[in-house]
């Protein structure tokens, strides 16, 4: 019995009960309805002559082994290649956003120097405008005095020298307010803390009428031209003497 060819389809039992118990006989033979002799000789050697089971199914057994581990060496390396493209992608996308948040702070650098640099150019341009200006409003100013008692004086002649003095009061608020705006944008791009950044002028909580002193006119021309109805301000009690100061 132990000699006999086996047909295929016991010869596939056997395969798959040693499947089952890799090198137990016993239990090949019971599962495949053959002596144990038969179960031994298709573990060992198989049936050369048969094309189904010329070779052995403990060699059969380690090539399914094989098989398996290459399967999963595979495997591991398709998962490891998986995570390095995820690692790439990720470093690819720091990448990015760092290229893109360089090129956020080179714009940013542009900004902050083309601000500084008009406001440098407005507040000279103002330096050098200041003198001609106070000139030409010490003038209006001393003008509209003398004219205010006269006829020829009239509404519209003082509506348009207020709005003279205050046009140029406005000018220094916002050449002030500019210069503050590009100092602000500056420290905080160099990444001063926001407390020391915040600093007011005088120009931003200075009266009317004082910005109308610094540029230019005295208290007496303002009192003046207050006590005449040609300006609407607030004067601090007092006497103007000859020079035109408040005593």
């Amino acid at each position: 019995m132990g000699r006999r060819v086996i047909d295929q389809a016991t010869w596939d039992k056997l395969l798959a009960a040693y499947r089952e118990q890799p090198g137990v006989a016993s239990h090949a033979a019971r599962s495949a309805g053959v002596t144990r002799p038969t179960a031994q000789r298709a573990w060992d050697s198989g049936w050369p002559k048969m094309p189904y089971a010329k070779v052995p199914i403990s060699k059969l057994i380690d090539l399914e082994r094989d098989i398996a581990r290459s399967r999963m060496e595979l495997e591991d390396e398709a998962a490891e290649l998986a995570d390095d493209k995820l690692m790439l992608d990720a470093e690819r996308d720091r990448e990015r956003s760092r290229q893109q948040a360089i090129r956020s702070r080179e714009d940013e650098a542009k900004l902050v120097q083309a601000a500084r640099v008009s406001v440098i150019m407005g507040l000279a341009s103002a330096v050098k405008l200041g003198p001609a200006m106070q000139a030409v409003m010490q003038r209006m100013a001393t003008e509209m005095t003398a004219r205010a008692s006269t006829p020829d004086w009239t509404r519209s002649d003082r509506d348009e020298a207020l709005a003279q003095m205050r046009r140029f009061a406005t000018i220094l608020q916002q050449l002030n307010s500019a210069g503050q705006t590009a100092m602000e944008m500056e420290r905080l791009f160099m990444g001063e803390p926001e407390k020391v950044i915040g600093i007011v002028h005088e120009f931003e909580s200075m009266p009317m009428e004082e910005l109308m002193r610094a540029a230019g006119y005295t208290d007496g021309i303002l009192r003046r031209a207050a006590a005449r109805g040609l300006v609407g301000i607030d004067l601090p009690n007092g006497k103007a003497n000859g020079d035109g100061k408040i005593n």
